[in-house]
């Protein structure tokens, strides 16, 4: 997690809200030497709570997995894949940071939300520029190559149910979208379960 979003959220629980009571933080693991405290945890479960769609957040904030278990996958990432990875600008962190605060009614309601939390616009920023760098990272990560022998079959097997028995000349861009959408689930999901299980980490709290 990017140094500033931390500090900024340790920040926060320093000071935690009325009606959360006292709330003492606790590392729950750590992975590659990163340490994941139960404040980051809550953190990116509400943000999640907002990121339903994953064409517009992408696939870190809109994995359905525990927070945890995508906090942990990230530092993954970091400390692998991701490494090497930089973005040119900040457009993919600015268009998921307009779009996080259009989930909100008002832009006074989106500014409620940093304050509860204790950050400012930057790190909310800054966290979705992180979560794109990350996407990157996991679409080059993830090579693989659809054939025209697959997407043949993946049209003959739904051509009624999927495609409504239209030829295949006037669906082909569909199919080849969506076979290739599937195998990419098949290839990530496996690479995924690789690279997690590789990775150091010791759970210190559950």
């Amino acid at each position: 997690m990017p140094l500033l979003l931390a500090l900024l959220i340790a920040n926060a629980w320093a000071q935690p809200p009325e009606d959360a009571g006292v709330l003492v933080d606790r590392v729950l693991v750590v992975v590659e030497d990163t340490p994941i405290a139960a404040s980051r945890v809550a953190f990116l479960a509400a943000v999640k709570e907002r990121c339903g769609d994953a064409d517009v957040f992408g696939r870190v904030l809109t994995e359905r997995v525990e927070p945890l278990e995508s906090l942990i996958f990230q530092e993954v990432l970091r400390a692998g894949p991701a490494r090497a990875v930089r973005l040119t600008d900040k457009q993919a962190g600015l268009e998921r940071l307009h779009a996080f605060e259009g989930t909100f009614d008002s832009p006074a309601d989106a500014g409620a939300f940093r304050a509860r939390w204790g950050v400012d616009r930057a790190a909310m920023l800054e966290l979705f520029q992180e979560s794109a760098r990350l996407d990157a990272a996991i679409e080059l990560s993830v090579q693989f190559q659809v054939s025209d022998d697959e997407e043949r079959t993946y049209y003959e097997r739904h051509r009624d149910d999927v495609f409504g028995g239209r030829p295949y000349g006037e669906v082909a861009d569909q199919v080849s979208r969506r076979a290739y959408s599937l195998r990419f689930e098949a290839e990530f999901n496996s690479w995924r379960a690789r690279l997690r299980s590789a990775a150091s980490l010791r759970y210190v709290a559950r």
